[in-house]
């Protein structure tokens, strides 16, 4: 939960009310852990990817995801590999208690067992993920591991 409180007093000062496109200090957050391939990896996000997430998504949007960010990574129903060319490695959803769909990029570190949060959003169209490949689904057994 200190980490959770950190990330919100990080977006008070550094994020909400800033101008769009405007630069933010750069600083790393570690949220969660996320189990994948036997292993459990930290998670970290940048206020370069709030920043982007703040400009391009509505504020509804953006709260939504902040308040649901640890639960995407903890209680994830899918993992996909994210398409080549794209920024990140690996895509994982999320459905909240309202039934919407969250997506979460991952982007793998050059330090072993870290990932980076590139972006995260609800997801608005059904057939969106079509063209991904799914690595894992909640619906064939146990997490990853």
């Amino acid at each position: 939960m200190k980490e959770y409180q950190k990330l919100i007093d990080i977006i008070e000062k550094h994020i909400r009310l800033s101008l769009e496109k405007s630069l933010v200090e750069p600083i790393n957050i570690r949220l969660s852990d996320f189990v994948y391939e036997g292993k459990v990896h930290r998670v970290f996000i940048s206020t370069r990817s709030l920043k982007h997430v703040y400009d391009k998504r509505p504020a509804e949007e953006f709260d939504r995801c902040i308040l649901t960010i640890n639960d995407i990574l903890d209680k994830y129903l899918e993992i996909y590999h994210n398409k080549d060319g794209k920024r990140g490695s690996l895509l994982i959803t999320h459905k909240d208690c309202y039934l919407d769909k969250y997506i979460c990029v991952l982007e793998k570190d050059t330090q072993d067992n870290i990932y980076n949060i590139v972006t995260f959003f609800r997801l608005r169209k059904d057939n969106y993920l079509k063209s991904y490949k799914l690595i894992w689904s909640q619906e064939g057994g146990e997490p990853p591991s």
